[in-house]
């Protein structure tokens, strides 16, 4: 399970380096979603991801990882739904909420 992030200005405090470490290790925890298929770029303190998702629910579980669990405020999800994508993940969604 994903740490919750309460002091903001710690993440504030990391180098672009470090915060792109941090956010692949919350994407890559997440059983929801594979996080091979997601590319994260920082630049200035702003993160960006890209890449590919499953379903529309896997869209917003990357979403609330994001701003809720690591608590990023300059953050632009560029992530897709794909289709393909889905039947290749580890675990549907649909079974990960269950």
């Amino acid at each position: 399970m994903a740490d919750d992030y309460d002091n903001t200005d710690e993440i504030a405090n990391l180098d672009a380096d470090e915060l792109r470490t941090l956010v692949l290790t919350e994407l890559r925890a997440q059983p929801a979603f594979d996080a091979d298929y997601l590319t994260v770029r920082v630049r200035d303190g702003k993160v960006t991801v890209s890449g590919r998702v499953g379903t529309e629910a896997e869209l917003r579980i990357l979403d609330h990882v994001l701003t809720d669990s690591i608590g990023l405020e300059d953050v632009e999800n560029e992530a897709v739904v794909d289709e393909l994508v889905r039947a290749e993940s580890p675990e549907a969604i649909d079974e990960h909420l269950v």
